[in-house]
């Protein structure tokens, strides 16, 4: 195909047949042995921007192109796009690393659908609805440091199955301490404070577990230790520095940090022991699941179609149901 590309499309939009010159970010490269050896090698991507992603496909100068581009990395590309087996993908004619100063982040990353400022302003007033002064202040050591109050609001909760995006770790968080307050208020022995406090740090540790620069991707020590242990661990340094902080105040908030996953097939160290770290474990699930739902239930389908595209994560298809019906315009008794 001839003509001029277009400029500024997301991948999502994209169509076959169509030339583009897009800013993408390079997730995967491997070089490939065409069919024939003598041939040599075609260089293989995996491209995303906030979008998703799109396979992509360099077939000359592979080496030197594989060589010039970082994992991880913005780049320029300019190229048509092609249908292959009922699977659209890039065929590359040019493509060019991107300075850090021609781009930002999310430009290449999803971003949450609040207004930041509303979502600090919720963290506000969560945090200072917990009343015992250990929990207060531990909360007000953590939450005041500044690095790690914007990291918290910037962070996404995960790389690809729940709040996936640039405030995710927020979201999710108030979800959690909402859900968990009202259901904590049917259950009179529950220390509403101690669950609001667990709730607002149960996915501290995924400040560590992840990065989100060009990419959401695990961090080496995420990947090996867990956002729970990470999650534990900050905040055991920082009760270590409050002198005096109770003991037993001290476990049982630390045991609502390592269960909150509830059960040990899904990543949780300890089983869930007290009233707390059941309501907190069950929250926790259900603003995920139900965020997998939304997901799944907003994401494009063929006109007509009353269920879902099947999800490898849930198991299922879900049933969107019928699309509403236009209300009629009443002209009269």
């Amino acid at each position: 195909m001839t003509g001029h590309p277009r400029f500024g499309r997301r991948l999502a939009d994209l169509e076959a047949g169509e030339r583009v010159d897009i800013k993408v970010v390079v997730a995967r490269k491997s070089l490939q042995p065409f069919r024939d050896p003598g041939k040599g090698s075609y260089l293989s991507l995996w491209l995303t921007d906030a979008s998703g992603g799109m396979a992509a496909r360099l077939w000359d100068g592979a080496r030197e192109a594989a060589s010039r581009l970082q994992v991880d990395r913005p780049v320029r590309l300019l190229g048509t796009v092609d249908s292959f087996r009922d699977s659209l993908q890039l065929n590359v004619e040019r493509v060019e690393p991107l300075a850090d100063a021609d781009v930002r982040p999310e430009d290449f990353l999803p971003v949450g659908p609040r207004d930041p400022l509303e979502v600090e302003a919720e963290l506000e007033e969560r945090l200072g609805r917990v009343s015992d002064a250990w929990l207060a202040s531990l909360l007000a050591g953590i939450f005041g440091d500044g690095n790690l109050r914007r990291s918290f609001l910037r962070a996404p909760a995960g790389k690809s199955i729940h709040h996936a995006y640039l405030g995710g770790l927020a979201d999710h968080t108030l979800e959690v301490v909402s859900l968990a307050l009202a259901a904590g208020d049917y259950y009179s022995p529950v220390d509403s404070d101690l669950l609001c406090c667990g709730a607002l740090l149960h996915d501290i540790g995924k400040l560590e577990e992840y990065r989100w620069d060009w990419t959401i991707d695990y961090t080496d020590r995420g990947r090996l230790i867990g956002h729970p242990v990470l999650g534990y661990q900050l905040v055991a340094r920082r009760i270590a520095g409050i002198d005096a902080f109770p003991r037993e105040l001290e476990w049982r908030l630390l045991h609502l940090i390592l269960s909150h996953h509830g059960e040990l097939a899904w990543g949780a160290p300890v089983l869930p022991q007290t009233l707390e770290a059941a309501v907190l474990a069950h929250a926790d699930l259900l603003s995920g699941r139900a965020q997998q739902f939304e997901q799944l239930l907003r994401s494009p389908r063929p006109a007509g179609q009353v269920w879902t595209a099947y999800d490898r994560v849930l198991g299922r298809y879900l049933y969107a149901g019928e699309p509403d019906e236009p209300l009629k315009e009443v002209t009269g008794p």
